[in-house]
């Protein structure tokens, strides 16, 4: 019994099929994988979702439209108007109409501006901060503004708990879109517009829901307002005072948290816009008015705080990175000066070294020239010694030669 492998025409089969395998892209051929080492391939930021964009263009300007029309027939149109119903079911949450006509009237203008740069901005991180920081969620409030004018001018209890409903619904929206914004796309001096026309309308919008709009409406579901004589105003005074405080040790923490200096800004303008309303026949209480005064001291602080924290940690790293440099520094002389001391030890002994290989040469040159001095001296020691002999031969044979001439 054969293997499979065993047949030529299998084998082809497997080979042919292995390589149409190959040859088809696969889904992990499309996914982009940036390369550490490579430089020219950095990490692409999340992408954007055309169809989340488009809705953002669409829905956004076509909200602010419905809003702003909303609230402008139900102020001017409609009797009784906003701030007639207003000053009817006047609490202690009640602002100035003139101060909240100048804050609304800016918070749309940068509202259309946001609109435009749904449309003509082209920077990715300006699409991203629209797309995926915002969203649809400022679209949902601005048409919730419009059914929530609806529900204040018809002035019903029933109504004021639609409102209150509604406003709640508005506030929670707008504090998750604003701890987005903070946590994932924070401001940027790089990109100032996307500063004054996304963050600052969406900051604008939720403190004037946690400030005024959301506790005002509530004490009028509550019945605590002026249209119910001042035993329901009396009722009022210390929730207010809790209310006010708490809302500004909160807005406090953010403020300290983020350096937002556009938090700090528009509460101490809605609280100075409390102050500046009075109620007909009414005092306003002290406690209201220390609570107010300490929202927007607190704010305050928070702010100055804040950038004094930057300042003092700018200081503290500066401080550290001279010391590192000085630390550096010291290392570097100590290191230094290591090296120009084995560097003397070296030509110390290289020194030595020469030195002492002269001296042995010369005594060796010195030790060379005796014992050739020597030698040379041996051999004319021997050369004298042999001619010696000659002439002592010489001498002894012409003695014997002269003795037998003289016996002959």
């Amino acid at each position: 019994m054969s293997h499979p492998s065993d047949n030529p025409q299998d084998v082809e089969a497997s080979l042919a099929g292995a390589s149409q395998r190959t040859s088809q892209p696969s889904f992990e051929d499309h996914v982009y994988r940036p390369t550490q080492s490579d430089p020219s391939m950095p990490s692409r930021p999340p992408p954007v979702s055309a169809a989340a964009l488009t809705r953002v263009q669409i829905l956004t300007p076509l909200s602010i439209l419905v809003s702003a029309g909303t609230l402008i027939v139900t102020s001017i149109l409609i009797h009784p108007s906003l701030s007639e119903i207003s000053e009817k079911h006047a609490n202690y949450f009640t602002p100035s109409s003139a101060w909240l006509l100048v804050y609304w009237g800016v918070l749309y203008l940068l509202q259309i501006g946001f609109a435009l740069l749904c449309v003509v901005g082209q920077q990715a991180e300006t699409k991203k901060l629209i797309a995926n920081g915002v969203g649809v969620r400022l679209a949902i409030c601005n048409f919730l503004l419009a059914v929530w004018s609806i529900t204040w001018v018809v002035a019903s209890p029933a109504c004021f708990v639609a409102g209150e409903v509604l406003l709640a619904i508005i506030a929670l929206i707008l504090l998750i879109t604003a701890a987005i914004l903070e946590f994932i796309y924070p401001p940027s001096a790089k990109h100032p517009l996307d500063w004054i026309f996304v963050h600052v309308p969406i900051k604008m919008l939720l403190i004037s829901m946690l400030q005024v709009d959301v506790a005002q409406q509530l004490f009028m579901a509550l019945e605590w307002d002026v249209s119910h004589g001042n035993k329901a105003l009396q009722y009022s005074v210390w929730p207010t005072f809790a209310t006010i405080l708490s809302v500004g040790a909160f807005s406090a923490l953010w403020i300290f948290a983020f350096q937002d200096l556009t938090w700090a800004a528009c509460g101490i303008v809605l609280n100075l816009a409390l102050l500046a309303y009075k109620i007909p026949d009414h005092d306003r209480p002290a406690e209201i008015v220390a609570a107010t005064i300490a929202s927007i001291v607190l704010q305050g602080v928070a702010l100055f705080g804040s950038y004094l924290q930057i300042y003092i940690r700018r200081q503290q790293e500066g401080r550290i990175r001279l010391e590192e440099e000085e630390d550096r520094r010291i290392q570097i002389a100590e290191a230094e000066a290591e090296a120009a001391a084995a560097r003397a030890r070296a030509d110390a002994l290289s020194s030595h070294g020469s030195r002492s290989r002269l001296d042995s040469q010369h005594a060796l040159e010195t030790d060379l020239e005796s014992n050739e001095q020597g030698l040379i001296n041996g051999h004319v020691e021997d050369h004298a010694s042999n001619g010696t002999k000659q002439d002592d031969g010489v001498s002894v044979t012409r003695t014997l030669g002269s003795g037998a001439l003289e016996e002959r």
